[in-house]
C-alpha cells in the first residue's frame, strides 16, 4: 500500500507540472485537453448511449414489477382433506414484488452482524455477483371464500444492473464514483456476474401490436386445406411480456388461429373466437356485417365471411346447451362458446381442478392467449368494451389476410426494420422473472399436493402443544402454517436466483414456455474493455438472433432502406456476423415502457368525420366504404373518412410534437397509410404506436397543421420531432439544413415533410469518429469500425480496482490532431485515447514495406512510440480446488523469503518483484504448517507459466465477508486472492498497426534512425508507408488526413474531419493547402527528403504528414508458435498440439499435397517422418511381419542376444532393421488385435 501511495503522489506532482505548462501555453496554441466545464455534458452523452439498457431495467424493477404482479395468474391446488374426506382447494398467487439494493451481511454463525452496501468493484474483486434481494407477498384463497395474506418475504436474489435505480452508484458524483473504485465517467448498463461484466444484447424481434403477413411453404404443410399465407400478430402486455398469434388462411376462405402453448400448437376457428367474445344473441348476419363492413363489392372478403360463418355453424353443434344462458340457443350463446374453449384447453392450461368451471377456464384462455394486449388482469374487473375490441382487431386482420391473398396488398417483408422492434434487456429480464415467480408458486403448490397425498399419518405439526389431527390440519392456523412452510421450502430451492443468474452468466435461457422468443441462446456477452470504444459499442449493438446467424441465406443480412437513420450502414463486422450484428445510429433511441390510457385520445377525433368502433359505440353501425381505421397500439378506436384522414393525421402529429395528450407523447409513431389504387404495401389507415422497444430518431417537421386549434407557434426551422422506423416509410425526409455564418439557409421543402437534423446522424457512435469517411471506400470504413475496437488503448482509469483476465493498455497514447468535432468532443473520446500521432512518409524504401508492411523508425520505438502494457490477472480460490478447505496459504520464515525473490512471508507474491517462467508465485500447504520453501514437499507451489518476464503489479486479498452468502462451505482465514502481473510490450516485427482509414498492416522492420530518410529540418519520419497502398484501397481520406494532421501540428490546433463538410465547390485539398502554404510548406504536403544512406536528396518530393495510427492487440508475442523439440504424445509419439502446451504446428494433408505438387519429396519426408515420429524397429524379410520379430537371450552369455522371427523358426530368414513412423507401428498393432495381418515387402534402396 505504501508503494501505491508513493506512485499516486508522484503522478499528482507530474500532473501539476503539466497543468502549469499547459496554462502558460494556453495563449499560443489550442488546448489539447477537454474543458472541464463540459464534463456534465459528456457524461449525459454517454448515458444516452447506454439508455436503452438502463432505462429498460429501471422500468422493469419499477412499474414493470407492479404490472407483473397484476398479470400473475393464481395456481389452484387441492389441499389436505378433512375427516369427511373433503379436500380444501387452495389458490396461491404472488404479488407486491420489489427489488432491494445489493447488500452484504457481516454476520457469522454466532453473531447477527450488520448489513452493508455492496458495490460493483467489490464483486469484481471477489469474483461474485452484484445481486439484490427480491421480496414478495402471497395471497391464499381457500375454496373461493376465505382468504389471508402471507407477509412480504425474501423469495430470491436477482442480478442488478450497474447504474440503475437499484444500484448504489445511482446519483453519485464523479468524485464519489472514483472513491468507490469506479470510473469517473461510469454510466453502467451492465451486470457483474461471477466477477465478470456482462451486457444483455438488444435483440431484434417482430414489432409489437402490429400485423405482419408472410408466405411460407411450411404453412401449406400444416394440413390439406391450409394455404401458404399466414399473418402473425405479436401482442404485448403491460408487463412487457408478449404472446404471438398466427392467423392462417384456408383454401375454403375461412381463417384459423394458431395458438402455441407450452411449445405445442393448437388451431381454433376464428368464428368460435368471435362467438366467445361477442355478446349473446349476436346473429350470423351481424358477424357477416362486421367482417365485410362497407366493402360490399369485395367478393373475396364476402366469401371469407361466409366461410367463417359456415365453419362456426358446423362447430357450434359441439356447444353444450347446459353451458348456454337461459332461453338462448347454444349456437348463439357466448357462454357456451367460452365453455367450449375452456373444456378444450383447460388441461394444457393446468386448470384441471373441479373448482374451476369450463366457462371460467374459457375466460382464462381468452385472457391469456387471444390478443393479450387487449386483456385485463386476472384480478381486475372485466371490461366488455376492451374484450369487444379484440373482435374489431380480428376483423381488420381478416381483411388484411384476404387482401393479401388477392394481391391488393403485398406480402410484408419480415426482414425490414419497419416491421421490427428491439427487445431491451429489461423486457427479457422481466419476462423471465415472471415465469420464474410463477414456477416458484407451482413448486410450492407441488409441495402442498404431495403432502396432501401422503395424508396426516406423518404429520408432526403441533397446535397449542398438541399434534395436529385430520380435522385440525384443515383448520385456519394449521393450514396457514402448512402453506407457509410449503412456500418456505419452494424458496429454499433457490431456483429463481439460479435461473436469473444463469441467463447473465451464459446468455442462455432455461424456460418451459419459450417466452415467445425465437431462440434460447445468445442473449448476453462479456462487456470487453479492450478499449473504451469497444466497451461503449456493446450497448449500441443490435443482434438479429443466433438462429439467423446459422442461415445460409443472405436475405437477412441485407441493409434495407427502412433502416436509414436507425441502423448504421458502416458499423457491422466482416465475416460470419456481417449484417447479423449491427449497431444503432448515434441519434437513435429505443422507447421504454407503455403508453398512457388510450381513452385520452378520443377527444382529438371530435372535429372530424369519425365513426367510433363497434366496441366503443352502442349503435354498432357499419362504417362507410371509404373509411380508414384508426388504430392505437393495436386497439381499433374507429374509422375516419378518407377525405379527413390526412388532416386528422396531421392533427395527431401536431399534438404529439407539442406533447399535449399523455397518450400521444413525443415518442409516439403516427403512421398514415393512404389508400391507393395500385398494389399497396400496407393496409390503409391511421396507426399510432406507443409500445416499448421501438426505434426512434430526431428530425424536423417542415409542415404546419391545417387545423391549429391546439395553439402554439411554428418554429421557423421546423418542429423537432421523433419519428419511428414504420413512420419513416410514409414520410419524405430531405437532407439536413446547413449552417452558414450563424444563420440558416432558407428551407426549400421540395415536397418534403421532414428534414434531417445532421448530415452524420445515420452513423453510429464509433463510425462517427472515422476521419473523412465520405472519401474512403466503403469496406475500409467497415474495417476501421472493427479495428478501432481491437486497438490497444485506454480501457479504463481504475486499473488498480479491476482484475480482468487480460487487459491491454497503451502506455503512451495521444489524442488525434485530425478529429470529427461532431463526436470526438461530445463523447469525451480524448479521456480514453487510443492511438499515437505518427509522422508518415509515403515512400517505398528499403524493400521491407512490401504489401501492407510498415517500416518504423527504431529511434521512435526507443523513445516510447506505441509502447503497450498487458496486465494478466490470476484469481486464486482455495475452496474451489480439491481438498481446498483443508489448505491455506503457506507461511514462510524469513530465510525462505530471502531465498525466493518473488514470494513474501504470507505465501503470496511480493508486489514489485520480477518473475520469469518457472518462478514461484504462491504456495499452498496444510493448516498450521510452516513451509520451508521450494524444497518442502508438503507445500504445493504454483509457478509463473508465461514465456515473457513480468512484474507483480498488485496482490489483493478478498474480504471474507464477500463470500459468506455463497452456498459453498469455506475454510478459515484468507481463502481468495487476486494477483495481477504487468508485462511490457514494445512493438516488434509482426505486430499489427492500422490507420483510422482502414489501412492495416504489420511492422516489417525497426529501421535504424540514421538510415531513415530525413527532411531539411532534420525531422525523421516515424513510419514509412508504401505508396502502392493507396490506389487499390482507395483511402482518399487518409491522404487528406496526412495534410490535415500536418497543418494542425504546424499551427497548433485541431482540424475537423467531420464527413460531408466539403464538396466540389469547397474542396478539402484547397482548405488544407491554404493552411500548409501559410506555414511555409508545399500546398500538397510534399517535402524534399534526403536518403539516410547517401545523404543526397531524392529526385521527387515525398508526401509527408501526420496520421493518427492505432496499435492493434494482435501481437506476435501472443500468437507465435515455434519449437525445435518438445513434448510428444505418449501413445503415438508425435508432437502434441496447442500453443499453451508448447505444441507444434500441424502439417496437414493440404500442406502435404503442396509439397507433392512441387516434387519436394525429401522435404516431405523430413517434415512428416524425421521431424515427427520416426522410429527404428525390426521386420522379418521372409514373412514381412512387423509383429513377430522378438529378442532371444543367449544361453551361453547372459549379456548377448539376437533378434529372430517367431513365425519363420526353422527357415532361413533374416530380420532387418528399418525406420518407419511410429504411428505406422501403432496401426499395425491395432490391425493385429482385430486379426488383420499386415505384410511389409522390403527392398534395398541404393
Amino acid at each position: 500500500m505504501k508503494t501505491e501511495r508513493r506512485r499516486r503522489s508522484s503522478q499528482s506532482v507530474a500532473g501539476s507540472q503539466f497543468a502549469s505548462l499547459a496554462k502558460s501555453a494556453q495563449a499560443e496554441i489550442q488546448p489539447s485537453t477537454l474543458p472541464l466545464e463540459k464534463d456534465d455534458d459528456r457524461v449525459a452523452f454517454l448515458r444516452r448511449c447506454v439508455a436503452p439498457h438502463v432505462d429498460s431495467f429501471d422500468f422493469a424493477i419499477g412499474s414493470g414489477l407492479m404490472h407483473l404482479s397484476q398479470e400473475l395468474e393464481p395456481i389452484i391446488v387441492r389441499g389436505p382433506a378433512d375427516k369427511n374426506g373433503k379436500s380444501v382447494h387452495i389458490s396461491l398467487r404472488a404479488h407486491s414484488l420489489s427489488v432491494r439494493k445489493p447488500s452484504i451481511s457481516t454476520s457469522s454463525g454466532t453473531t447477527s452482524g450488520i448489513s452493508m452496501h455492496l458495490y460493483p468493484f467489490q464483486c469484481r474483486r471477489a469474483s461474485s455477483s452484484y445481486v439484490g434481494e427480491l421480496f414478495g407477498a402471497f395471497t391464499v384463497v381457500l375454496d373461493k371464500e376465505e382468504s389471508f395474506e402471507l407477509p412480504i418475504q425474501r423469495i430470491g436474489r436477482v442480478p442488478i444492473m450497474v447504474g440503475s435505480t437499484a444500484c448504489h452508484l445511482k446519483g453519485k458524483s464523479r468524485s464519489e464514483l472514483v472513491a468507490l473504485g469506479e470510473e469517473e465517467y461510469e454510466v453502467g448498463g451492465y451486470f457483474v456476474i461471477n466477477g465478470s461484466e456482462k451486457v444483455m444484447r438488444l435483440v431484434v424481434v417482430p414489432r409489437s401490436n402490429h400485423a405482419v403477413s408472410a408466405r411460407r411453404d411450411k404453412n401449406s404443410g400444416r394440413g390439406p386445406l391450409f394455404t401458404d399465407l399466414s399473418l402473425s400478430y405479436r401482442s404485448m402486455r403491460r408487463d412487457l411480456s408478449t404472446f404471438t398469434l398466427h392467423f392462417h388462411l384456408l383454401r375454403s376462405g375461412t381463417v384459423r388461429i394458431r395458438v402455441t402453448i407450452a411449445r405445442s400448437e393448437y388451431f381454433i376457428p376464428i368464428g368460435v373466437a368471435f362467438r366467445a367474445i361477442l355478446s349473446t344473441g349476436t346473429t350470423d348476419r351481424e358477424i357477416y356485417d362486421l367482417i365485410v363492413g362497407g366493402e360490399r363489392d369485395d367478393n373475396a372478403l364476402r366469401n371469407a365471411a361466409i366461410a367463417i360463418i359456415k365453419e362456426l355453424s358446423e362447430r357450434s353443434h359441439e356447444f353444450r346447451h347446459r353451458d348456454a344462458e337461459p332461453n338462448v340457443k347454444a349456437s348463439l350463446s357466448k357462454s357456451a362458446a367460452t365453455a367450449y374453449l375452456g373444456k378444450s384447453f383447460r388441461a394444457v392450461m393446468g386448470l384441471n381442478d373441479e373448482l374451476v368451471s369450463d366457462h371460467e377456464a374459457g375466460v382464462a384462455f381468452l385472457r391469456r392467449f387471444i390478443l393479450v394486449h387487449l386483456s385485463v388482469g386476472c384480478y381486475e374487473n372485466p371490461d366488455d368494451a376492451l374484450d369487444r375490441s379484440k373482435v374489431d382487431l380480428m376483423v381488420l386482420l381478416v381483411r388484411k389476410l384476404v387482401s393479401t391473398s388477392t394481391g391488393d396488398i403485398e406480402v410484408d417483408d419480415a426482414d425490414a426494420l419497419s416491421h421490427q422492434s428491439l427487445m431491451p434487456p429489461g423486457q427479457l429480464y422481466l419476462s423471465l422473472l415472471k415465469e420464474k415467480v410463477e414456477s416458484l408458486v407451482r413448486i410450492a403448490a407441488s409441495y402442498i399436493r404431495r403432502e396432501a397425498i401422503k395424508g396426516t399419518d406423518r404429520d408432526k405439526r403441533k397446535v397449542n402443544g398438541k399434534r395436529a389431527s385430520r380435522s385440525t390440519k384443515t383448520s385456519g392456523p394449521v393450514l396457514k402454517i402448512f402453506i407457509k412452510e410449503a412456500i418456505k421450502r419452494a424458496v429454499a430451492t433457490d431456483q429463481l436466483s439460479t435461473h436469473m443468474s444463469y441467463l447473465l452468466a451464459t446468455g442462455n435461457i432455461k424456460t418451459d414456455t419459450g417466452l415467445d422468443l425465437p431462440q434460447a441462446v445468445g442473449y448476453s456477452v462479456i462487456a470487453e474493455r479492450i478499449n473504451f470504444l469497444r466497451f461503449i459499442s456493446h450497448f449500441r449493438a443490435v443482434h438479429r438472433g443466433a438462429f439467423y446467424a446459422l442461415m445460409r441465406s443472405t436475405k437477412v443480412r441485407k441493409l434495407l432502406p427502412e433502416a436509414w437513420g436507425f441502423i448504421c450502414p458502416v458499423h457491422t463486422p466482416d465475416g460470419d456476423p456481417c449484417g447479423i450484428l449491427n449497431h444503432l445510429a448515434a441519434e437513435a433511441v429505443v422507447t421504454q415502457g407503455m403508453g398512457a390510457d388510450k381513452r385520452d385520445i378520443l377527444h382529438l377525433f371530435s372535429d372530424f368525420n369519425f365513426y367510433p368502433a363497434p366496441a366503443l359505440s352502442s349503435l354498432h353501425s357499419v362504417p362507410p366504404k371509404d373509411a380508414l381505421p384508426v388504430v392505437v397500439d393495436g386497439r381499433v378506436f374507429g374509422y375516419v373518412r378518407e377525405e379527413s384522414a390526412e388532416e386528422l393525421a396531421e392533427q395527431i402529429r401536431y399534438t404529439k410534437i407539442r406533447d399535449m395528450v399523455p397518450i400521444v407523447s413525443n415518442m409516439s409513431e403516427v403512421v398514415y397509410v393512404r389508400r391507393i389504387k395500385a398494389k399497396a404495401g400496407f393496409a390503409p389507415g391511421i396507426y399510432v404506436h406507443t409500445t416499448s422497444g421501438r426505434l426512434m430518431r430526431p428530425v424536423k417537421w417542415l409542415q404546419s397543421p391545417r387545423n391549429t386549434n391546439l395553439g402554439g407557434e411554428q418554429d421557423p426551422v421546423g418542429f423537432p420531432e421523433w419519428i419511428g422506423s414504420l413512420e419513416q416509410v410514409f414520410l419524405r425526409v430531405r437532407p439536413s439544413v446547413q449552417e452558414e455564418e450563424g444563420s440558416l439557409r432558407p428551407i426549400q421543402t421540395d415536397g418534403a415533410t421532414h428534414a434531417e437534423v445532421s448530415s452524420v446522424s445515420f452513423l453510429s457512435v464509433l463510425a462517427s469518429l472515422s476521419p473523412f469517411p465520405d472519401m474512403n471506400q466503403g469496406p475500409r470504413n467497415m474495417f476501421q469500425c472493427q479495428m478501432a475496437k481491437q486497438t490497444m488503448g485506454t480501457p479504463c482509469h481504475t486499473t488498480w480496482s479491476r482484475h480482468d483476465s487480460k487487459v491491454y493498455r497503451h502506455t503512451t497514447p495521444q489524442v488525434p490532431i485530425t478529429r470529427n468535432f461532431c463526436m470526438q468532443d461530445p463523447m469525451g473520446a480524448d479521456v480514453y485515447p487510443n492511438g499515437v500521432n505518427a509522422v508518415v512518409a509515403v515512400i517505398s524504401y528499403s524493400g521491407n514495406d512490401m504489401e501492407d508492411a510498415l517500416v518504423i523508425n527504431k529511434g521512435s520505438l526507443d523513445r516510447g512510440f506505441a509502447h503497450g502494457t498487458v496486465y494478466v490477472n490470476e484469481k486464486i480460490d482455495l475452496d474451489r480446488s480439491i481438498d481446498g478447505r483443508e489448505k491455506t496459504f503457506a507461511t514462510l520464515p524469513i530465510e525462505a523469503v530471502e531465498e525466493m525473490d518473488s514470494v513474501d512471508m504470507d505465501g503470496l507474491p511480493r508486489v514489485g518483484s520480477r518473475v520469469k517462467k518457472g518462478s514461484p508465485l504462491y504456495g499452498i500447504c496444510g493448516k498450521d504448517h510452516l513451509s520451508r520453501g521450494l524444497l518442502d514437499h508438503k507445500t504445493q507451489w504454483t509457478r509463473y507459466k508465461y514465456q515473457e518476464d513480468g512484474t507483480v503489479d498488485e496482490v489483493v486479498v478478498v474480504d471474507p465477508d464477500m463470500y459468506k452468502h455463497k452456498r459453498t462451505p469455506r475454510g478459515p482465514g484468507i481463502r481468495q486472492a487476486n494477483v495481477r502481473i504487468r508485462v511490457s510490450r514494445t512493438p516488434c516485427v509482426g505486430d499489427k498497426f492500422a490507420s483510422r482509414a482502414g489501412q492495416k498492416g504489420t511492422m516489417s522492420a525497426a529501421w535504424p534512425s540514421e538510415d531513415m530518410p530525413f527532411s531539411e529540418s532534420g525531422m525523421v519520419p516515424d513510419i514509412l508507408f508504401n505508396p502502392n497502398g493507396f490506389p487499390s484501397r482507395m483511402t482518399i481520406g487518409m491522404m487528406v488526413e496526412i495534410m490535415s494532421g500536418k497543418a494542425g501540428a504546424l499551427h497548433g490546433h485541431f482540424n475537423d474531419s467531420t464527413p460531408f463538410r466539403f464538396d466540389e465547390s469547397h474542396r478539402a485539398v484547397d482548405f488544407f493547402a491554404e493552411q500548409l502554404l501559410n506555414a511555409g510548406f508545399d500546398a500538397c504536403g510534399s517535402e524534399v527528403l534526403y536518403s539516410g544512406y547517401t545523404g543526397e536528396p531524392f529526385k521527387v518530393n515525398i508526401f509527408t504528414g501526420v496520421v493518427h495510427y492505432q496499435r492493434l492487440r494482435h501481437m506476435v508475442s501472443d500468437k507465435f508458435q515455434v519449437r525445435t523439440t518438445g513434448a510428444i504424445d505418449p501413445l503415438f509419439r508425435q508432437p502434441i498440439k496447442g500453443r499453451s502446451r508448447g505444441g507444434a504446428i500441424r502439417f496437414g494433408e493440404m500442406e502435404r499435397d503442396g509439397l507433392i505438387a512441387h516434387g519436394a519429396s525429401f522435404l516431405l519426408r523430413d517434415r512428416l517422418a524425421m521431424a515427427s515420429d520416426m522410429h527404428l524397429l525390426h521386420v522379418c524379410e521372409t514373412c514381412g511381419s512387423l509383429v513377430s520379430p522378438t529378442m532371444k537371450v543367449s544361453e551361453e552369455a547372459a549379456d548377448s542376444s539376437h533378434i529372430y522371427c517367431r513365425e519363420c523358426v526353422g527357415k532361413e530368414s533374416q530380420v532387418l532393421r528399418v525406420a518407419i513412423p511410429y504411428s505406422m507401428k501403432y496401426l499395425t498393432n491395432e490391425l493385429a488385435a482385430m486379426n488383420i495381418r499386415t505384410v511389409f515387402k522390403l527392398k534395398e534402396v541404393i
